[in-house]
């Protein structure tokens, strides 16, 4: 209920070993480093299918492993043009080729399946963390750098919901429920 540091602690049973115990310690800020519910949604110009310039595997890095970029759905709409045609949207913003947690794959098919099923509902979009991986220095997409990169520092997978209004619904950090998204997708009226 108030900014500092705090500490968890979790103890679970677990068959075969007992009793486990577990500590970790986390920084709690006086208002959120990153966009949050409630916050008005950056009105990104994030790249898209055909975008002029840019390598296939700054839309989506699976391209430079597939060779094309496997989800098309999630790469047709910008946040901005989303906003100026005031459609909902679910947002990931995830590497699935650099990814270090290894979330990034997985949280991302999640969203193409939900794309695949409510593709009347929302704008669905996946953000690539990354214009190019392999460059020294690394170069991480503008979107991605506006949504994330703050203090030297820049996390992911995070995913989130926008309404109409273009303000954030929700935002969950490397994973989700998809039945917690698909119930706030099941509230949307169809999409003219």
């Amino acid at each position: 209920d108030r900014a500092g540091f705090w500490q968890v602690e979790v103890v679970a049973e677990l068959e075969g070993t007992g009793t486990q115990r577990a500590t970790s310690a986390f920084e709690v800020l006086e208002e959120p480093a990153l966009p949050a519910p409630g916050d008005e949604a950056l009105p990104t110009r994030n790249h898209t299918l055909g975008a002029k310039g840019v390598p296939e595997e700054a839309i989506d890095s699976r391209a430079a492993t597939e060779g094309e970029i496997p989800d098309p759905e999630l790469h047709r709409w910008t946040i901005a043009e989303a906003f100026r045609q005031h459609v909902p949207i679910v947002v990931i913003f995830a590497t699935p080729v650099y990814c270090v947690s290894r979330f990034c794959g997985p949280v991302t098919e999640a969203v193409e399946e939900l794309a695949a099923r409510y593709d009347d509902r929302a704008a669905f979009i996946h953000i690539e963390i990354w214009r190019d991986f392999n460059a020294q220095p690394q170069v991480v997409n503008q979107a991605a750098a506006d949504w994330l990169y703050r203090n030297d520092d820049l996390t992911e997978p995070w995913l989130y919901t926008i309404g109409t209004d273009g303000v954030i619904v929700d935002r969950w950090a490397s994973v989700f429920d998809p039945a917690e998204v698909a119930a706030w997708l099941d509230d949307l009226p169809p999409l003219p």
